[in-house]
């Protein structure tokens, strides 16, 4: 005759133990993580975490979303960084164009470099270049 190898109350008691080791390592692993913590001013070290990033307003900037980030490190609090950053050279400043439907040119970036607005003489020639049959088609389910 087999013999059983848990029975449901063994099965019981092994998966409460399994949930509440589980859960005791997400609290320790939660209470290590490093932190984020916007404040006004830089905190004073006796009243940091040691496992928190503080977002202090930047003065150096008039952009009232950059922060300068401080750490504690052993007694005093450390600068570590800045949230600024500079993208002029991903992303040219762009000129904005009057609503319309425009033929667009592309850079090697995918950046759109030159934009010339559609003529009707442009409809016409796209019109005259297919038949009516494949316009036809295009409007049918």
């Amino acid at each position: 005759m087999a013999k059983k190898f848990l029975d449901l109350t063994g099965l019981q008691h092994y998966d409460e133990k399994i949930k509440s080791f589980i859960s005791a390592e997400v609290a320790e692993a939660k209470a290590l993580a490093t932190k984020f913590e916007t404040v006004e001013a830089i905190p004073a070290p006796a009243t940091a975490k040691g496992n928190t990033i503080y977002l202090v307003p930047s003065a150096t900037t008039s952009d009232n979303n950059t922060y300068d980030e401080y750490i504690l490190v052993g007694d005093k609090m450390e600068f570590i960084g800045t949230t600024a950053c500079d993208l002029s050279s991903v992303h040219e400043t762009g000129r904005a164009k009057a609503s319309g439907l425009y033929k667009i040119t592309t850079d090697e970036a995918g950046h759109v470099s030159a934009a010339v607005p559609v003529t009707n003489d442009d409809i016409e020639g796209y019109l005259t270049a297919i038949s009516n049959a494949e316009i036809d088609e295009m409007f049918t389910d």
